[in-house]
């Protein structure tokens, strides 16, 4: 039993004219959920479950199934399902069933080396099939070769395909391929890196060349995750991000860019159970396309974004977990003419505070309460009457049995 809560509020301008807009959800459900869980030694487990939920405003009722074999300690083979309807009362298109089929298989050779593959099989149809929702079908494939070296290392090789086809919206489909390689080292005591390195080609079957909105692209990218110990319960982690993107065809709905990121934190470790975390946040992102393919409309602006972020995380043996993140930024546009065309509300440089709060409480031996709070206040500082601001909040209490 629970309730889904939402408000939004937006200021908005034009010209010389001013309004408010308000907008408010209050959505209190019920649900059902089951489980079944059968294990035969270490050779075989199985588990079912399945999920009812009921609103005013959704019908929700889900099945998942689980069969995995193992063959000593080093091969383990897994099917699975997932099965899905939904029905939202008041928005026609969004009903749908979803029919989802797997299988994985992970096989270990001399502990040296470890072979995982996936393979996915997704069915989406719709009760009414539109261009904004169609009917698809969708397959993806994972694999991955990790090779385990000395001193804690490890070397990843991974290639993950998806393919996606809508029978009656063929501007839709596309196969998405991504190529990487990952290392791994740990340097002893909560100390590591990760660096992660993927070229991604994105291909649209069935599109014309000078699509407005889709456009055959190719992606580099970079992911590093840093974790190092400073001493004591001090530690200083770093999470960053770099892509390069290239369209086919570089316009201003489909420009080139390079994207950054970069979230250094240091974060205090009381114990094992309560962390205080406080980092600062950059983003950046810059636009290169060709100015003469611009035909109508406002062409992209470079931004970038500074900001200061604060983590606590909390949980004990009892059953309480909380997670609170708050993030406080500034997003400039240093390029753009919004400025100097009054009443313009587009690209202009903006200040947001963003809190996400988890809370979850194993009250009783069968009572089981859940929260989740996201709240965002997004403030224009060049034109008056252009802040939004919105709150979602859910609330389920659980009674296990």
């Amino acid at each position: 039993v629970g309730i889904d809560f939402s408000h939004q509020e937006f200021d908005l301008t034009f010209g010389q004219g001013d309004s408010a807009y308000v907008e408010g959800v209050n959505n209190p459900f019920f649900g059902f959920a089951w489980e079944y869980q059968r294990n035969v030694g270490e050779k075989q487990q199985s588990d079912f479950s399945g999920l009812l939920k009921l609103s005013r405003d959704y019908y929700i009722n889900e099945l998942q199934g689980r069969l995995q074999f193992n063959s000593q300690s080093t091969f383990s083979t897994e099917f699975y399902t997932n099965e899905e309807l939904v029905i939202y009362r008041r928005h026609l298109p969004m009903r749908y069933f979803q029919s989802l089929l797997g299988f994985s298989l992970d096989k270990t050779f001399f502990t040296v080396f470890n072979f995982q593959f996936q393979d996915e099989i997704q069915y989406r149809y719709y009760w009414q099939s539109t261009e904004e929702f169609p009917n698809y079908w969708r397959n993806h494939i994972y694999l991955c070769g990790n090779f385990f070296g000395l001193a804690l290392s490890r070397v990843s090789l991974l290639y993950d395909w998806e393919k996606k086809q809508h029978p009656t919206a063929h501007d839709y489909d596309y196969d998405d391929q991504r190529w990487g390689i990952q290392f791994y080292h740990s340097w002893g005591w909560h100390s590591n890196t990760t660096l992660w390195i993927q070229h991604r080609q994105m291909d649209y079957s069935s599109l014309v060349p000078d699509s407005t909105y889709h456009n055959d692209f190719r992606q580099e990218s970079l992911f590093l995750t840093m974790r190092q110990n400073l001493g004591g319960a001090l530690v200083a982690k770093l999470n960053a991000e770099f892509d390069w993107r290239f369209y086919k065809l570089s316009n201003s709905f489909t420009p080139n860019f390079q994207y950054y990121r970069l979230e250094p934190m240091l974060v205090y470790e009381f114990n094992s159970q309560f962390s205080l975390g406080c980092g600062m946040l950059y983003e950046m992102k810059k636009y290169q396309y060709e100015r003469e393919n611009v035909n109508f409309g406002l062409e992209p602006e470079d931004y970038h974004i500074y900001g200061l972020v604060i983590d606590i995380d909390y949980f004990n043996l009892k059953g309480i977990i909380l997670s609170f993140s708050h993030t406080f930024s500034l997003t400039r546009y240093p390029g753009s003419p919004t400025g100097n065309i009054p009443g313009l509300s587009l690209y202009t440089d903006r200040n947001e505070n963003n809190t996400m709060l988890y809370f979850s409480w194993q009250a009783l031996k069968s009572v089981e309460i859940n929260l989740v709070a996201h709240y965002d206040n997004d403030r224009d500082v060049e034109i008056e009457h252009n802040d939004s601001r919105s709150s979602l909040f859910t609330l389920d209490v659980a009674y296990k049995f």
